[in-house]
Formats: C-alpha cells, sequence, structure tokens
C-alpha cells in the first residue's frame, strides 16, 4: 500500500499516512468480527461469559493461519458462502415484507415507514441539518466495512490457481457484490424496520452492538411474536 501510494501520487508522507491508516484499520478487523460473532452467540445463550465465546474464536483463527493454504482456502470459502447466503436470505425476506408476504401482515408493506415516522432521523441537531449529520454519521461508520478493497484480491495471488485468469475474473465481479449487498441490505432494513423503533432505540441507547441490535432479528422477533 505504502508503495503503490507513493507511486500514484509521489508524496511519501501521504503514502505514509495510507500505509499506516490500512495497518491501523487491518488489525481492528479480526477483533471487532471476533468480539460481534462472541455478542450474538451470548444473545441466544447467555448463560456463558462473552469471553470464552471470543476464546474459542480467536483460538480457531489462529489454528488455521497455521494450517495448509489450501485447508484455509476450503474453510475460508465455506464460511464466506455461508454468509453470502444468509445475507442474500435476509434481503429475500425483505422483498417478501415489503409484498405483505409476512405472516398476519395485513396489506403491502411498501414505503410505509418512510412517510410514518421518515426514512431520516435527527442527530445531534434539529431540523434537515440534522438528518444530513445522521446520514453522515452513518457513512464514516459503513466506511470501517471497506478496508477489504478490492485490491486485497490481488494478495492472493501467489497462492491461486491460474492467478492470470481468475484474479480478473474475480477483481471484476467485485463491484456487482458491493452493489447488491451494500445497496438493497441498506434498503431491506429501512423498509421493514421503522426508524425510531423502540426496540431499536433502546438497543443504541444501551450501546448494544449484538444481535438485539440488529433490524432483522427485531423483524424476525416481531413476526414469531404472537
Amino acid at each position: 500500500m505504502y508503495a503503490l501510494c507513493e507511486r500514484y501520487t509521489g508524496n511519501r508522507s501521504l503514502s505514509f499516512v495510507a500505509g499506516f491508516n490500512l495497518f491501523y484499520a487491518q488489525a481492528l478487523i479480526a477483533p471487532s468480527e471476533i468480539t460481534a460473532a462472541s455478542f450474538i452467540i451470548q444473545y441466544w445463550n447467555d448463560k456463558i461469559n462473552v469471553a470464552v465465546w471470543i476464546s474459542i474464536f480467536w483460538v480457531s483463527i489462529v489454528a488455521l493461519n497455521l494450517l495448509a493454504v489450501g485447508v484455509f482456502g476450503e474453510v475460508e470459502f465455506w464460511i464466506g458462502s455461508i454468509k453470502l447466503i444468509t445475507a442474500t436470505g435476509l434481503i429475500i425476506l425483505g422483498v417478501v415484507l415489503f409484498f405483505g408476504g409476512g405472516p398476519d401482515q395485513h396489506g403491502v408493506l411498501g414505503f410505509h415507514y418512510w412517510k410514518h415516522p421518515g426514512a431520516f432521523v435527527e442527530h445531534l441537531v434539529p431540523g434537515n441539518t440534522g438528518k444530513f449529520l445522521a446520514c453522515w454519521t452513518s457513512v464514516i461508520k459503513a466506511g470501517f466495512a471497506f478496508v477489504l478493497t478490492p485490491e486485497l484480491i490481488t494478495c492472493a495471488a501467489a497462492e491461486a490457481e491460474h492467478p492470470r485468469h481468475n484474479l480478473p475474473k474475480a477483481t471484476k465481479r467485485f463491484i456487482y457484490r458491493l452493489i447488491f449487498f451494500y445497496f438493497f441490505g441498506p434498503l431491506v432494513i429501512g423498509i421493514i424496520v421503522a426508524s425510531n423503533d423502540d426496540r431499536l432505540m433502546s438497543a443504541i441507547a444501551a450501546g448494544s452492538s449484538g444481535a438485539a441490535a440488529s433490524p432483522f432479528v427485531i423483524v424476525l422477533t416481531q413476526l414469531v411474536t404472537p
């Protein structure tokens, strides 16, 4: 990253900052993912201390990285497949609810929540400025997910089969996956959950980052609760 940025801009100071920023972001990815996964499990089983789940995931990740690249790649493939299938299923669920296909759902939901209470909420200051700040704050926080950008695909060139053929194909497909998950995912969330939902707001107020704060968990709980 340092060399590429310096080659592109000719600025060594900027390239150093960009390289250090990438290192810092990637250093946070594994701990944040481990913590998120542990809190999600704790939501379904709160009898075991979350530190136990964090330790299990941490040891598992270290062990996988010590195995042969073929084993690591196979595990990564199946874990990634589960993630993609789950995300796709949740988006399909949102489409079904959009057209009124949920249990005991009367009529088409449509963009009802975009009208009442509205698609944007105020943040820090009232009025349209507050709505803009809320949107901008969400963009800043979501930007962390873009650390895994397409250039990291090329890092697997030395370990991939037929890299001249497979890597360009995988990189070109990245934009389509990005559009699908990062556009339709937030769109579905905005459709199926009201911005002022009590469960969502209470989770945010409590600083919850586990499954209880997930809009999908909120809507699924609402569907199965009589």
